[in-house]
């Protein structure tokens, strides 16, 4: 009986150990993908933007839930002439999603996503008022 609660105390501090690295380090299991979406050299460069994500699957990762709508969220950055240059996508398990993970015992499995991008404008849009 003694083995017995030894292991769950020794999975318990793992997983406490495993949290707080994440929460330092933000995040465990990061991919980080950049997409060229236009590299027209008549653009000129605009701003940069950041969106955060929570994209949910079940059962360990294995059904897919409610994922992020990429073509909408891009859509709000493509208008007055403004285009969109280039976005990096970066997926990772925070703290949070882990504890999550942890708690459902894997069957809800939130995944944090970053979507960054830089807006760009042609010279003819950037003279116009608006």
């Amino acid at each position: 009986m003694e083995d017995q609660n030894s292991g769950c105390f020794a999975s318990i501090f793992g997983l406490i150990i495993v949290i707080i690295i994440a929460a330092f380090t933000g995040g465990t299991y990061r991919t980080e993908v950049t997409i060229p979406l236009n590299s027209d050299p008549k653009l000129t460069y605009e701003d940069t933007f950041k969106e955060k994500f929570t994209a949910n699957s079940w059962i360990g990762g294995l059904v897919k839930g409610e994922q992020p709508d990429l073509k909408n969220m891009l859509s709000k950055y493509r208008k007055n002439g403004n285009e969109v240059s280039e976005i990096t996508i970066k997926t990772r398990f925070s703290a949070l999603n882990l504890v999550l993970n942890f708690v459902t015992g894997f069957i809800y499995c939130p995944k944090t996503i970053i979507i960054e991008g830089t807006i760009v404008r042609s010279a003819e849009a950037a003279s116009q008022p608006g």
